[in-house]
């Protein structure tokens, strides 16, 4: 699969990069993944800036240069990661996106299908609902990339809402054991 594919995907879901979030629907009737644009700052070094602003780095990257913030994501990621705050969930989100990288690559999926895949993403961070069948079969093909972006968006989402402590120990957990 062409990773400028899975890219352009989930730049739109992000909202084009322009501010998506969570649960909204454009026209087309799409649900926005949460867009990280205004995580990307930061801030003073505090602990929950530094994972924030990382996890944010991830996704923006993850959406490729379409992104208006891709560049400075990329920059401030790699800044990120050389620091002792950022070192280990730095590392985490290095090995992510090598092993995203393969696993999509190594798949022929379409552009609606990657779009199902991450609208389930999408839809599994609001609430209990079960995917569907297809839903589930196409999750199946990607675990590892469904994994680090339902951790990464929920992670955003708590951001979001101002769970910055909450969302901050979510991804040092995960950092900490490896497994996203």
């Amino acid at each position: 699969m062409s990773i400028k594919r899975f890219e352009s995907t989930l730049l739109g879901l992000l909202g084009g990069g322009t501010g998506g979030s969570l649960g909204k629907e454009d026209d087309g009737g799409r649900t926005y993944l949460p867009d990280p644009s205004d995580q990307i700052n930061p801030g003073d070094g505090r602990r929950t800036d530094t994972v924030r602003a990382l996890n944010a780095a991830f996704l923006i990257t993850l959406a490729g240069p379409g992104h208006r913030l891709f560049w400075e994501a990329d920059v401030l990621f790699e800044k990120i990661i050389r620091t002792e705050e950022g070192s280990q969930l730095g590392r985490y989100y290095q090995r992510g996106r090598s092993t995203i990288w393969r696993e999509l690559e190594s798949l022929e999926l379409t552009e609606p299908q990657i779009e199902e895949i991450l609208t389930s993403s999408a839809c599994a961070l609001e609430g209990p609902t079960e995917p569907t069948p297809d839903q589930k079969a196409l999750l199946l093909k990607i675990p590892v990339t469904v994994a680090y972006l339902r951790s990464a968006l929920a992670a955003a989402a708590l951001f979001a809402e101002g769970r910055d402590e909450e969302a901050a120990d979510l991804l040092e957990i995960l950092a900490s054991t490896g497994s996203p």
